[in-house]
């Protein structure tokens, strides 16, 4: 699995253009007791939201998806398909505590724009 952070606002903006094309994207719980469709805005006000975190975890994520067919938007089920490449059409964005969006993915998908490398994360987003 893949992880980057994007923290900047071009670094969203290029982001948010490329899940313009061909993809549903839809706000999630992060326990998977809701989901709704949502458009590329909900990128910008989810970095909006996760620079007010200071520590805390968000509970909603934005999840991009285009052919793939996941069992739940709970948000571990998502990672956890990453992790065994069981999807590859799928990207997840995370609100970050200590600020900027990362983006969870299967290993080989190219995701747009310079983000950081998040190896460091572990992949904890409840407190």
């Amino acid at each position: 699995m893949r992880k980057l952070l994007y923290n900047d606002a071009p670094q969203i903006e290029t982001l948010a253009e490329f899940f313009k094309q061909g993809w549903t994207l839809l706000d999630c719980a992060v326990d998977g007791s809701t989901s709704h469709q949502t458009d590329h805005r909900a990128i910008q006000l989810h970095l909006e939201n996760a620079d007010r975190l200071r520590g805390s975890y968000s509970s909603r994520y934005v999840l991009a998806k285009r052919n793939a067919a996941l069992p739940d938007t709970k948000l571990s089920t998502v990672i956890a398909a990453f992790k065994l490449e069981e999807t590859t059409d799928a990207v997840a964005l995370v609100g970050y505590n200590d600020g900027g969006l990362l983006a969870l993915f299967a290993d080989g998908f190219p995701l747009p724009g310079m983000a950081q490398d998040a190896i460091w994360w572990t992949g904890k987003f409840i407190s």
